[in-house]
């Protein structure tokens, strides 16, 4: 492409300065900015996230973003709102109806196979009518994919796949989601009762969205997927943790007594006909100053590996996993393509557009 790289930002969150910035280092233009929420509507993106980089750009609302994208008509549009598919099919679907390709942070997009499959096959065939590429990368894009089946890669025998993430319950939500602050027969009756369902009946609530699991669960089908593992079974198994002491989150601005459920670690183990098993792990807990997030994964084969990595530029790590994914997406034929089906990302040392055929 011989000249600049037009995107647009489709949700003006906390990654959207990371990511506005970002694409223009890499030499990107944006052309379009688009947020759902009231108090930023109209404003100058350079009001809302000074430290961004681009200017002159108005905030519109997503019922005017089809409108805004036929008219700025930009290459790739930049999804970062929320996590599930049900959160991204409008911005999907505004995008589809300009005849932009767009791409997006949501972790159940990375692989919604085995959870959201018809919302997947009905983005595959809309980017199709439409000529453009759906997709999604990120954090787990990598650090969830690519380096662990690169880790594979220099093994003779594969026998267990083990990933393991903690991350601060920093948030009510997140808190919520994990259990925290729960009596332990609170837990055990709201998270507990899954634990005891078999692998068929956990997967036909995922799939009638009475239950969300956690991101490995989609994680777990990225990997089968690259290695060509064919899925058998998968569970999700609820673990609480407790304190014997009281401990006071400075991020929940509470105080936990002892015995409450202060954190908690979701897996979700696959099975397949190959033999190998897939643990993911997701932990959330309530950080003491001791704490950190990070992720680990380990693998026991012939012969057995396992590496660590810390997690205190997440976000960065998500944003430039993303903006080093386009190419691989605005090269790919039309439809909604996971980055499974990708090489791994690499490197850009000149500006984004040159990468783009």
């Amino acid at each position: 492409m011989e000249r600049k790289l037009k995107f647009a930002q489709y949700g003006c969150g906390t990654t959207a300065s990371i990511l506005l910035k970002y694409m223009i280092n890499k030499g990107a233009e944006p052309v379009a900015i688009i947020d759902r929420n009231a108090g930023r509507r109209g404003k100058l993106i350079e009001e809302v996230w000074p430290e961004c980089g681009a200017q002159g750009l108005r905030i519109t609302p997503p019922e005017d973003a089809a409108a805004l994208l036929r008219e700025t008509k930009p290459d790739i549009c930049i999804i970062a709102t929320r996590s599930t598919m049900n959160d991204i099919m409008e911005p999907f679907e505004n995008c589809a109806k300009a005849g932009v390709s767009a791409i997006t942070i949501a972790e159940e997009a990375v692989y919604p196979y085995n959870s959201s499959p018809e919302k997947a096959a009905y983005l595959d065939r809309l980017a199709k009518e439409a000529g453009v590429v759906f997709s999604a990368s990120g954090f787990t894009d990598t650090y969830w994919g690519s380096l662990v089946t690169t880790l594979a890669g220099s093994l003779n025998m594969v026998e267990e796949i083990e990933g393991y993430c903690l991350y601060s319950a920093y948030a009510e939500t997140l808190a919520a989601y994990h259990g925290v602050g729960l009596t332990v027969e609170e837990f055990e009756e709201q998270f507990g009762t899954y634990n005891r369902m078999s692998p068929e009946k956990q997967q036909q609530l995922v799939l009638e969205g009475k239950f969300e699991p956690i991101s490995m669960w989609n994680q777990n089908g990225w990997l089968c997927s690259k290695m060509g593992l064919t899925a058998v079974s998968q569970k999700q198994i609820c673990q609480y943790e407790t304190r014997e002491d009281a401990v006071y989150s400075t991020e929940l601005h509470r105080e936990f007594e002892p015995g409450l459920v202060t954190g908690s670690r979701f897996t979700a183990v696959t099975e397949t006909a190959e033999g190998i098993t897939i643990k993911g792990s997701c932990a959330a807990r309530v950080f003491t100053p001791e704490d950190r997030e990070y992720t680990s994964w380990s693998i026991k084969g012939e012969p057995d590996v396992s590496m660590r990595f810390d997690m205190k530029d997440a976000n960065y790590q998500t944003c430039s996993n993303l903006i080093n994914r386009i190419p691989a997406v605005l090269n790919s034929s039309p439809g909604f393509v996971t980055s499974d089906r990708f090489e791994n990302c690499t490197y850009m040392t000149d500006h984004i557009g040159s990468y783009v055929k």
